[in-house]
């Protein structure tokens, strides 16, 4: 396994339907929520020279809930598990 595959953590996206490996993780609040989520999960697979390129992960209503993802993400990291599947985005 190559140092760069060692950084990756393989995150199942909120719909089950993708599976992307992540360099790093960035929340962002959503400007005008109205009755939807207000903060979304990006997570960054690759850098270019154009700057980094994010996929959305999932979104959620509570910013507690996000935080409670990106500490669950960092303790599957530290821990050395490959996968992580989101638990608290909203469905």
């Amino acid at each position: 396994m190559s140092e760069e595959e060692r950084k990756l953590i393989a995150i199942v996206s909120q719909d089950k339907r993708n599976i992307i490996g992540c360099y790093s993780i960035k929340t962002s609040t959503i400007l005008a929520p109205g009755n939807g989520p207000k903060y979304v999960l990006n997570g960054i697979d690759s850098i270019t020279i154009f700057g980094e390129h994010s996929v959305l992960l999932g979104m959620y209503d509570e910013a507690e809930d996000i935080e409670k993802e990106i500490a669950a993400i960092r303790d599957a990291v530290e821990r050395g598990d490959r996968t992580y599947t989101l638990q608290f985005c909203k469905m």
